[in-house]
Formats: C-alpha cells, structure tokens, sequence
C-alpha cells in the first residue's frame, strides 16, 4: 500500500516526534491538579504533617496509621479518609526532577507541564529506537515500516499521553525512558553481541526503578525476551538465556528487599501491595488484568464511572480473542523479524500488566506495557501490504 510506504521515508520518524510534541502542547494550560499540590506542600513544609518529607521522597503520602490520623486532625487528608490506608512510593529520580521544577518555576505549572512535555517526546523517541531494535532495522524496508507506524500508534495512544497532562504521574514516563533504552541495549547484547549493552541494559533497570516502581514492567519484557526471544548460537541454551537473565533477577531481589525493609508500598483504597495483601491482590488480579488488556488492545477509555467493570473485563477477553484470531489469520504473511519480536513482546505485553495492576485500572496502568502492545497491533494492520 502506498500509504503505508510513506512510514518508510527517512523523515517519518522525526515528523512523529513533532506529531508527539503538537499532541500534548495543549496540557502546558492544565494548571495543577490533585496530588501534584501535595508534592509542592511536602517541598515547602507548610503543613506540619508533612514537613519532615525528603526532596528525594516526595511520593511518602503516609507509612502508617499514626501518620492517617495525624493528617486528618491537622491535615491535608480530609475527615473521611480510611485511617488504615497507607501509600509510600519509592520514586526518588521523579522526586527529584519535581524538587528541580520547583526550584526554578515554584507557582507557574507551565514550567512543570514543559518539563512533562520534553519527557514524553523522550520517551517517544526511545520507543522507536526500541522498536527498529528489536525488530533488527538496518536499512529500509517491511520492517522500518512497521516499527516506525508502531511508534505513530504509541505516539498519538490516549493512554499514554496522560503523564503529560497530570505532573505527579510523570513517574512512568521517568521510569520507562531508561526501561526501554536499558532492554534495547539487552536485545542488542544477547542477540548481535554488542559488549556495551552488557552493563547498558542493567544500568537502565536500575534507572527506571528509581524512577518508579513501574520499572517492573521492564524487568517482565528482559525475561520474556531470555525466555523466547531470539540469541546467537552460543546464548540460545536454557543456561545461557538464564544466565542472561541474573543480572536483572538480582536487581529485582534487591529493589523488592528495600522496598519491603523501608515499608513502601501501599494498603487500602484501590491499591493492593502483593507483600502486604496477598490475598486482597489475588483477587484483585481476577478483575484487574481482564479489563487491563481490554483497554489496551481496544483504546476506549475506562474513566465513565457509568460503564460497569463487567463491561471491561467481557471487552479484556473478547478483545484478546478478536487480536488472537487477527493474528492466526495474518501469520502467513508475517515477516520472520516480526514473528521473532512478536514471540517475546506478546508474553511481555501480557505479564507486565500484573506489575501495576494493583491500583485501580485505567490509563495509567497502561502506560510502559503499551510499547507491547502497539507492535502487534501494527504488524496486524500492515500485512495486507504484503498479501
């Protein structure tokens, strides 16, 4: 298809970069909005409840009850709050980054919003360089197509353009900048034999989990791709694709041990912490990843309070359902490059979504786990190209 081409011109790429920034330039006149105020009041230490607050901890709501309680008699937290809710977030690089905002903008959220902006064409870039990664682009052809439309769809995806829009979720987009730039240079290693992606892909891991715990999600992708990605002769044993994978199972070890020792994490409300409530999480995950894969794979938004949660999760199964079925029928005329990415993006897609299916459902959740699923989504919408 001609139109379809035009993906392959050496100027698309930079012209979805512009596209990226123009989509989310309305959201420098958003203004504050809910927890963003609390950040700003822990920095100042106006409110005696929070003042003990950190510039590197600004994501510390409250780690106990004597805290909820203490919070509701001098406030912020309002008289109705749940006094045995906790949330304690370890998020040092993005509290930093909103310490540095304040610091130079203090009031104007417009700087805080160009900041959010910057980051967001960021990470559009790096999940193209992610994409021609691990769909091995050297030169042009069906598979720069489909990595560059891949990008479009990630781009201009409603689910991922709201870090933008809200300052304190700019957590994911911290988070997964260095992800994807840390499992690229992974793919790049195991697959090419490029040395520096040996420590390139740990360090990035390490980077996305001070900048949220959604980092996880790139801990799932790094397995998937050891598990069933493709590897040079000498990587493809089962011994050698586990031992690609103990530098980032280490990692994790020691993240989820500090997270525990220091008690982040959370409890009550919508949040459901997997150390704390096993149980509350389990069930949580029978509802929680249904709907989660629905709102990928269909792009309708959750947010109307008027649609019931059964809808979403008969939409999570029917939509995997209908993608399956898109999938068998195009397969023939799926290139091999694709068929390889598709084989460990798929299960990352799937299984990352349980790192943050905790909170409630939405948008947010969805947000590293999307670069997932856009490349399948594309690889289906473009055979026809090749029939």
């Amino acid at each position: 298809m001609r139109f379809l081409n035009l993906f392959g011109h050496p100027q698309a790429f930079g012209a979805i970069v512009v596209l990226a920034a123009l989509a989310v330039v309305p959201t420098l006149w958003i203004g504050f909005y809910a927890d963003d105020y609390s950040l700003i009041v822990e920095i100042e230490h106006k409110v005696p409840s929070l003042a003990h607050r950190s510039p590197l901890d600004l994501y510390h709501f409250a780690s106990d009850r004597t805290e909820v309680e203490r919070q509701i008699r001098d406030g912020p937290a309002p008289w109705f709050s749940d006094p045995g809710s906790t949330m304690h977030f370890c998020r040092p690089l993005t509290s930093l980054i909103f310490a540095l905002d304040h610091s130079l903008w203090r009031y104007h959220a417009v700087g805080y919003h160009i900041t959010s902006v910057l980051l967001y064409v960021g990470l559009v870039l790096c999940v193209g360089l992610f994409f021609r990664v691990a769909l091995g682009v050297r030169r042009p052809g069906p598979s720069a197509v489909t990595a560059t439309l891949a990008t479009l769809l990630f781009a201009v995806d409603p689910h991922h353009v709201m870090p933008a829009d809200w300052i304190s979720s700019r957590h994911f987009v911290v988070a997964a900048i260095p992800a994807v730039l840390g499992l690229a240079a992974h793919v790049r290693f195991v697959r090419d034999g490029w040395k520096p992606g040996f420590w390139l892909g740990p360090f990035g891991v390490m980077v996305a989990l001070l900048g949220s715990e959604a980092g996880v999600g790139a801990v799932v992708y790094w397995l998937a791709f050891d598990a069933f990605g493709p590897a040079r002769p000498e990587r493809s044993s089962p011994r050698s694709r586990l031992l690609s994978s103990m530098p980032v199972i280490a990692i994790t070890a020691v993240y989820l041990g500090v997270y525990t020792l220091f008690g982040f994490g959370s409890r009550g409300g919508a949040y459901f912490d997997p150390t704390k409530e096993p149980i509350g999480f389990l069930r949580a995950a029978a509802q929680r990843v249904p709907m989660l894969v629905g709102i990928a794979l269909s792009g309708i938004s959750e947010a109307a309070p008027a649609v019931p949660t059964a809808f979403f999760i008969v939409l999570g199964f029917g939509a995997a359902l209908i993608a399956f079925a898109l999938y068998r029928l195009a397969r023939p005329a799926i290139c091999d490059a694709e068929k390889a990415a598709l084989r460990w993006l798929l299960p990352g897609a799937v299984f990352s979504l349980t790192s943050k299916f905790h909170g409630s459902p939405s948008w947010i959740s969805c947000r590293f786990r999307g670069s997932g699923f856009m490349l399948p989504g594309r690889v289906v919408r473009g055979t026809g190209r090749r029939g």
